[in-house]
């Protein structure tokens, strides 16, 4: 395999502040059989125009638009208009080193590689000069795509920023959307998750990813539709169940729920929709088996009912 043809999809939504560092680091990678697919999400900034000014200078770089429809649908987009057997995704806010791509292209050397994960260095803080690496579960550097999937329910044993063989992407995207076409946090995390069950190997990479600290990213702040993180856990549940893949639902989704009533409990004064948050956490709270939780997970159910049903009783 020479030198196959490599996509980067770009999901953008105003944008006018970091897409330029983002496409410069983009027309400079040393591997140079890219296509950038930029997929504006209904951008009301100077994004589209940012971009136009690279569409005509390099044209390996692609713009597409959609009416504002989420990072779920731009994602789609910028599949159904990928010509190549290789995918992989960067935000915006974020940066590949310029070898990023030659580096990781060469882990596909050997075909039962369905993933090469980038070598994940996350900013410290706002000034964006020191990154910690990121750390796995193994210390292997090709793993099986079962155990890779194992040790992401319920933690983070794996990250998700790498390139994907397409099918392995694409199998997995619309075994997700099959289920689910809502723009839920936490989509890309489920996704992920699913390329790793299907995937044969997953190789890891030198291959540097930099994910910048951005004060203005929604995953920062007050986000008032965190609490949708819990029905993707829903739809993942349910997805492996119908894949016949067996874990501890029960205590995956009670973990979940713990930590959306603790963001929940430090938000409440400034969240504009509790009624949602409040109705989400009391459906989900009935999906658990409460029987099967320890002592003081017991203590912990009733102090998150009790805690609800108050807040939806001033909320009414």
């Amino acid at each position: 395999m020479l030198n196959p043809l490599c996509s980067i999809i770009i999901a953008a939504y105003n944008e006018e502040n970091n897409i330029r560092q983002c496409l410069d680091c983009l027309a400079n990678q040393t591997y140079e059989n890219i296509e950038v697919i930029i997929v504006d999400d209904g951008s009301i900034d100077q994004t589209s125009s940012i971009i136009h000014m690279y569409v005509q200078k390099y044209s390996y770089i692609k713009y597409f638009y959609q009416e504002n429809a989420g990072a779920l649908a731009a994602r789609k987009m910028g599949l159904d208009h990928a010509n190549s057997e290789f995918v992989t995704f960067l935000d915006c806010d974020d940066e590949f080193h310029l070898d990023t791509v030659e580096k990781s292209m060469k882990g596909f050397e050997y075909d039962e590689i369905d993933i090469v994960l980038f070598d994940l260095c996350t900013s410290v803080d706002a000034t964006n000069e020191s990154f910690k690496k990121f750390d796995y579960f193994t210390d292997k550097k090709i793993i099986d795509g079962k155990d890779a999937f194992i040790n992401c329910i319920g933690q983070w044993g794996m990250h998700g920023l790498g390139i994907y063989r397409k099918d392995v992407f694409v199998k997995a995207n619309n075994r997700y959307l099959k289920e689910n076409n809502q723009n839920f946090v936490n989509n890309d995390e489920v996704v992920t998750k699913l390329s790793f069950y299907y995937a044969n190997k997953i190789k890891l990479s030198d291959a540097a990813y930099l994910y910048r600290f951005n004060a203005n990213s929604v995953t920062r702040g007050i986000n008032k539709n965190y609490v949708f993180i819990l029905e993707n856990t829903l739809i993942f549940e349910e997805i492996c169940k119908k894949e016949e893949v067996f874990f501890n639902y029960n205590q995956v989704l009670f973990d979940d729920i713990r930590y959306v009533y603790y963001i929940l409990r430090k938000w409440h004064t400034e969240l504009p929709n509790k009624k949602i948050w409040i109705s989400i956490l009391k459906k989900c709270l009935k999906y658990i088996t409460y029987n099967k939780l320890s002592f003081k997970n017991r203590l912990r159910f009733f102090r998150i009912y009790i805690y609800i049903n108050i807040l939806e009783y001033f909320e009414n």
